[in-house]
């Protein structure tokens, strides 16, 4: 059964796996975080696509928004129209950006 760790108890096994020869616990994080990183930004479309209903859905002012997907430069972005405004949607490190468009 799956239980959370104290912090004494993850710092224990950092120190052990180091010993061991393998990434510490923090150097496993940074290695995650890193790749995950790497992979927002070298999304296919699916996925770009899967990441923009999520970022949506999470933003529910954008739930009348008319999304057109496009491709440019290796990076996908899309933009949204909504209550006669442009958004621009882009893909970043963090998941998806929404910045509106000027004129």
């Amino acid at each position: 059964m799956s239980r959370d760790w104290t912090q004494e108890e993850l710092q224990a096994a950092s120190v052990a796996m180091k010993a061991a020869g393998h990434m510490s616990y923090e150097e496993f994080c940074e290695e995650l975080h890193r790749q995950e990183e790497l992979s927002m930004t070298n999304l296919s479309r699916d996925d770009f696509n899967h990441a923009l209903d999520d970022f949506l859905c999470e933003h529910p002012e954008t739930e009348e928004m008319d999304i057109i997907s496009v491709q440019r430069d290796d990076s996908w972005y899309a933009v949204g129209e909504l209550d006669g405004e442009c958004y621009l949607l882009a893909e970043n490190e963090d998941g998806i950006s929404m910045d509106k468009m000027e004129d």
